[in-house]
């Protein structure tokens, strides 16, 4: 059972304390870092994965929290924010390919998926840029 369903249903017993204290030991032991600078471009971005991979080894995972929080090197003029963040998601693309791993960019939706009957959130509905469609891999969207 899920920590959570245990919890709820007041059912955490003694014997399920051996197993959860190991896997959040397992889960100290992975190489975890983490970036909360507040303002960051993917060329930091890129610089902190090389220092990461040349102390590692390699990267597996990179999460982005959020791409619209990402800024860009210099303005390109006459460039509309939309504009921007496909040049986003580009550089995030190059990342994944350079560094070979997988890159979860994580992106605010448009708020009028609250207005609709249907919650399910589509390609469509993702906030500032068509881009996420088409650099994307794969796309999910969680609703309630």
């Amino acid at each position: 059972m899920f920590l959570d369903v245990l919890l709820k249903r007041n059912a955490l017993r003694e014997s399920h304390w051996n197993p959860l204290a190991k896997a959040c030991d397992d889960a100290m032991a992975l190489p975890f870092w983490l970036n909360d600078n507040p303002v960051i471009t993917t060329s930091q971005i890129k610089g902190d994965l090389q220092d990461i991979q040349a102390r590692c080894g390699s990267v597996s995972l990179v999460i982005v929290d959020y791409v619209q929080l990402i800024e860009l090197m210099r303005r390109e003029r006459g460039q509309n924010r939309v504009q921007e963040i496909d040049s986003i998601l580009k550089q995030l693309r190059a990342i994944a390919k350079q560094f070979n791993c997988a890159v979860l960019g994580l992106a605010q939706l448009k708020r009028e998926v609250d207005s609709r009957s249907q919650k399910r959130p589509t390609k469509a509905d993702f906030r500032e840029s068509g881009g996420f469609e088409q650099e994307a891999a794969v796309m999910l969207g969680l609703y309630p």
